[in-house]
């Protein structure tokens, strides 16, 4: 299944229904869609994949070319 969620500068968007407060969202440079990542407890800068996302105002690099 997929979870509604809104990200802290406001953006709607879906995500694995396993997404939560303090996941990151995040845009890999030539990557189709955004992707949900989450820090590891106790590994500063360490970050497990937690799936794909549509965020709308996030696909196709739109953000990216917003500033």
């Amino acid at each position: 299944g997929r979870r509604v969620f809104t990200s802290e500068k406001g953006y709607l968007g879906t995500g694995v229904e396993d997404v939560r407060a303090g996941d990151l969202v995040v845009l890999v440079e030539g990557a189709c869609v955004p992707y949900i990542l989450r820090p590891v407890a106790g590994r500063e800068g360490t970050f497990s994949l937690v799936g794909e996302a549509y965020v709308h105002g996030m696909m196709d690099g739109e953000s990216l070319a917003a500033g």
